[in-house]
């Protein structure tokens, strides 16, 4: 007898709790040739709304989270005030939707296009710009997704133009040849090749941008205190020009010789390198 009256408790507050739930939100509207339908719930009608037209789009399995696609043109078709949430359910124009995003896609080609037309015959100054440009082209194609599930689109001919891009841009990625002009600074050769391959930045005999890594030591001594500072020099020369450059100072005091105080700055300059040179890139 209590079995069957925990069964029957059970079965009714399972409904009580699904009744909250409007059948247009627990069961999705389909969309028609005209609009899209999507619900939310929130808090309150702005949160829900907001949750509902952030649900419009909903893309593959790689995108955890729905599409925000920045449009407010809706109309709210239905809506239900649950004891702790509020629902709604809202309809948009397909074509206005799909004439929105359009339209976006046209200002990011520009954009990719214009920094295109801004890549130099320096490779290395051109790094910034290609990331950016990779970065674009992503969210290009990320657009065209979007767009290819409000309506058909064909993206044959902008497709293969960002594969053209892409190709091209490969081949005017950043060189470097590292020149070491301080035969102390020798020990460090291995280390800063990884670092400049860590940055994506390819290490070729050819390539038109030198770094030059070199360091100035300065000694002296004041009454039994030996003060000796290494001056890091990091710069890249393009067609014998300087383009960037950057430098740091090591000092250190030695109460007992020249030696243990330089031995110190470099102990420093060895965990140094990678800022440096992040420096020197940024600049």
């Amino acid at each position: 007898m209590f079995k069957n009256l925990l069964i029957i408790f059970i079965f009714f507050f399972n409904f009580t709790i699904k009744a909250e739930e409007p059948i247009w939100y627990t069961n999705k509207l389909n969309n028609t040739k005209l609009y899209l339908y999507s619900s939310g719930i929130g808090k309150d009608m702005n949160e829900a709304i907001l949750n509902a037209l952030n649900g419009i789009i909903v893309l593959d399995d790689n995108y955890s989270n729905n599409i925000h696609i920045n449009f407010t043109n809706y109309t709210l078709e239905d809506s239900f005030k649950g004891e702790d949430n509020q629902y709604v359910l809202i309809a948009v124009k397909r074509n206005e939707l799909f004439n929105l995003q359009i339209d976006n896609l046209k200002i990011l080609n520009k954009v990719i296009n214009d920094k295109y037309m801004t890549l130099s015959d320096n490779n290395f100054k051109n790094k910034k710009t290609i990331n950016e440009i990779i970065e674009l082209i992503e969210e290009a194609k990320n657009k065209i997704k979007i767009i290819k599930t409000i309506d058909t689109f064909d993206d044959t001919k902008i497709t293969k133009k960002y594969n053209t891009i892409i190709k091209e841009i490969k081949n005017i990625e950043p060189k470097l040849w590292l020149d070491v002009k301080s035969n102390e600074l020798l020990i460090f050769d291995d280390k800063i090749k990884n670092i400049i391959e860590d940055y994506n930045i390819k290490i070729n005999k050819n390539a038109k941008d030198i770094l030059v890594f070199d360091m100035e030591v300065k000694k002296e001594k004041i009454h039994n205190s030996f003060i000796v500072n290494n001056k890091v020099i990091l710069s890249i020369i393009n067609n014998d020009k300087i383009i960037k450059y950057n430098y740091k100072n090591y000092e250190s005091i030695s109460e007992k010789d020249f030696d243990s105080a330089y031995k110190s700055n470099m102990e420093k300059i060895n965990g140094d390198l990678k800022n440096i040179f992040n420096e020197l890139i940024n600049i």
